[in-house]
């Protein structure tokens, strides 16, 4: 009951599954490889034939759409532009193109190009630094001459008022500073062996130590030495022994040129001198007068004269001569600053020092022959002022004798009048120890001490008071 249509229905799908082929079938269309009878579908389709058959039927509608020849249709064309809007808008185009580029032009005229003038400039700059490199290194090889030609080649090719031609001046002083000292040595050696020798020491004596010329000029001093100098020095011996004075001489005169302060040499001179008195006494004439000049200018109070005076005689002289004048120039130039401290310690009132000082400068000046007019009175100012603060502390004996002694020195009138206090205290001293002779004998004797402390032994009071103390 109630299954008639079911088991329709089952019967129905069973059958076209049997119906359609199977995957693995070969043909589709040959007869099934299984003998079992075939199933009939039945003549009515139920709902899921009728959608099956309109799936079919799309799918051919479809089918015959792709087999269709396709015709491609072009999209509609728009309007062309006019003739003249186009020139119009290639003519503004052009336009700003054509301002960009001279824009673009003018920027790297001014700012990424340089000036001619400054090109040029920067061309020198680099000529000249290859020029100055190839001088440096010929300067390292001491090759002077050949960097003095590069050098000249280079400042010809500098403007003058190009920034690097102040290096190029500078180098240029310094090489040709080389060259000159390069031939003075040169020339020295040709003079050696011309046996001119004493004229070389005066051209080696010019290099100066700096220069690249000076240690091989050394060298050819000290080959002077030991081959010219050293052998003279026997030769002058032997004069002086056979008595040829004058010979003798005149060979100092060469040893001196080499070293003018050389003690061989004035040792010899001075025992000329002394086998050899005329030719000493005219020797020391020529001296005086020389000696003479530089004294009045010391006499006259020009004191740093006096002393550029002595300077320039000991280097131009020689022997003994050259000796006394820097003895001279010594002791004026030791007098100026002497004399300097002492004056300014007397104003600040430490007499003491500017008596110490003071009494120096005195003590130079008179070998000197000088006068006493700068420093006289400071010092006897100076010294009156230590008798002062002696006689506060009751020493009259030394107070006295400074006073005297600044007397000596200038007319001081404080000190004058210090003496006469001190003699005026003595005669009271004499006068009461008088009084107490016979009466208080020690106390008299002790007065009359003090009596002779402070009055001098050639004085009369003195010997007064000595005879009573007896």
């Amino acid at each position: 009951m109630g299954q008639g249509p079911v088991t329709q229905e089952v019967g129905s799908q069973e059958s076209f599954a049997s119906s359609t082929p199977s995957a693995n079938s070969r043909d589709p269309f040959s007869a099934p490889e299984s003998s079992a009878p075939r199933i009939s579908a039945p003549v009515e389709f139920g709902d899921f034939d009728m959608r099956s058959l309109d799936l079919d039927s799309e799918l051919l509608a479809a089918a015959s759409v792709l087999d269709e020849e396709q015709v491609v249709v072009a999209p509609p064309k728009k309007k062309s532009m006019s003739g003249i809007g186009v020139l119009l808008f290639l003519g503004i185009y052009l336009l700003q193109g054509a301002t960009v580029w001279i824009g673009y032009e003018v920027f790297s005229l001014h700012y990424l190009s340089p000036p001619p003038a400054k090109q040029k400039q920067e061309d020198t700059t680099e000529k000249t630094f290859a020029h100055i490199v190839k001088v440096g290194g010929l300067v390292q090889k001491n090759l002077w001459r050949r960097a003095d030609i590069q050098l000249r080649q280079a400042m010809s090719e500098t403007p003058k008022t190009h920034p690097m031609f102040v290096i190029l001046k500078t180098r240029n002083t310094q090489i040709s500073s080389e060259i000159v000292h390069l031939n003075a040595f040169e020339k020295a050696k040709r003079l050696v062996r011309a046996d001119q020798w004493v004229r070389a020491l005066g051209l080696i004596a010019r290099i100066p130590r700096e220069r690249y010329a000076y240690r091989a000029g050394q060298k050819l001093r000290a080959q002077i030495f030991r081959t010219k100098v050293k052998p003279l020095l026997r030769t002058i011996d032997l004069e002086i022994q056979a008595r040829k004075f004058k010979s003798a001489r005149r060979d100092i005169g060469r040893v001196l040129a080499y070293d003018p302060n050389l003690t061989a040499a004035v040792d010899l001179q001075q025992r000329l001198d002394k086998v050899d008195p005329e030719g000493a006494r005219k020797a020391n004439e020529v001296a005086k007068i020389k000696f003479g000049k530089g004294f009045k200018l010391f006499r006259r109070g020009k004191f740093k004269q006096a002393v550029a005076y002595f300077k320039k005689l000991e280097s131009t002289s020689s022997g003994l001569i050259k000796r006394k004048a820097a003895s001279y120039q010594l002791r004026a130039a030791s007098f100026v600053n002497v004399l300097a401290r002492g004056i300014k310690a007397s104003r600040s009132g430490n007499h003491n020092r500017a008596v110490a000082l003071l009494l120096r400068a005195h003590s130079i000046s008179r070998s000197m022959g000088g006068s006493k007019s700068r420093y006289g009175r400071r010092l006897a100012r100076s010294i009156y002022y230590k008798g002062k603060k002696a006689s506060r502390r009751k020493k009259f004996g030394r107070a006295m004798r400074y006073y005297k002694r600044a007397l000596t020195f200038a007319s001081y009138g404080p000190a004058r009048s210090a003496i006469r206090r001190l003699q005026r205290k003595a005669r009271s001293l004499y006068k009461q120890a008088l009084v107490l002779k016979g009466v208080d004998n020690r106390e008299s004797r002790k007065l009359l001490r003090q009596v002779m402390r402070i009055m001098p032994s050639s004085s009369r009071l003195y010997r007064k008071a000595r005879r009573n103390l007896r």
